[in-house]
């Protein structure tokens, strides 16, 4: 039985609380799917990340935010159309049940239109972070569903032993600052200000907006001024600026992953 004794003050988002909330999500609504079962994963995720032990009157607007800029795009390789989707509606049941419990109703004043904000660009980045592996030299273009790219697997292979020609490595968040014809020009702004170039084919490249963040490591040859991809491991839309350390050293993509 849920005891809601006294849940007034229990004012921390903490462990309890978010036992608590899958309790009551079983009892009334059946976990029986598994995009239901991968969102309330994630939603833990990143409540145990970023706001475990916040006092839940400042969880407002930009806890939303911060989830669907900078912290889903990482975990978007192993996410479909429909588990975003039942993202949405695991986080609607979620600031219902803060509502109704604990009194606090910050977040259910926001929680569709922040989805509704970032719905469009949440599937234009889904689409763009598996096309744009396929520049990369990782097979695995995504992992739901499991797809290899067979001619990158074997391209890899037959390089295994060419890396000597590449002696100009980078890694970061680059920043899209320009489209020049099958040109993407980035920026990376750690330690200073330096400027990419990596071409990207028009149909790919027309999806790609200015002030696009893409998270990958890079590599050129001798006296080329042309990069190539490595590993793209994250996409984002400019909104994720915010919350991300572009400046700095600290792998936020990686560690979401």
């Amino acid at each position: 039985m849920l005891d809601y004794k006294d849940t007034e003050k229990l004012c921390q988002l903490d462990t309890k609380i978010l036992n608590t909330f899958l309790e009551y999500r079983a009892l009334r609504f059946q976990i029986n799917t598994d995009a239901s079962k991968k969102a309330l994963d994630i939603m833990r995720r990143y409540i145990n990340q970023y706001y475990k032990e916040d006092p839940l009157e400042e969880i407002n607007k930009s806890f939303l935010e911060r989830f669907y800029s900078s912290f889903l795009p990482c975990h978007l390789l192993r996410l479909t159309y429909k588990d975003i989707e039942s993202l949405s509606i695991e986080w609607a049941m979620f600031s219902d049940f803060i509502s109704n419990s604990y009194h606090i109703t910050s977040l259910k004043r926001f929680c569709k239109d922040v989805y509704k904000d970032h719905e469009n660009e949440l599937f234009r980045i889904l689409y763009l972070i598996k096309e744009v592996r396929k520049y990369g030299e990782v097979p695995v273009l995504c992992w739901e569903p499991f797809i290899i790219d067979m001619k990158c697997y074997k391209n890899m292979k037959s390089k295994e032993n060419a890396f000597a020609k590449y002696i100009v490595y980078d890694q970061g968040y680059f920043k899209i600052e320009d489209k020049l014809g099958n040109n993407i020009i980035f920026i990376k702004n750690s330690p200073v200000k330096t400027y990419y170039k990596i071409k990207i084919d028009v149909p790919v490249g027309e999806e790609m907006k200015i002030g696009d963040i893409i998270h990958m490591s890079i590599k050129r040859k001798v006296f080329s001024t042309a990069w190539n991809m490595v590993n793209v491991k994250a996409y984002f839309d400019q909104s994720a600026g915010e919350y991300l350390n572009l400046g700095g050293n600290k792998d936020e993509a990686s560690k979401n992953s």
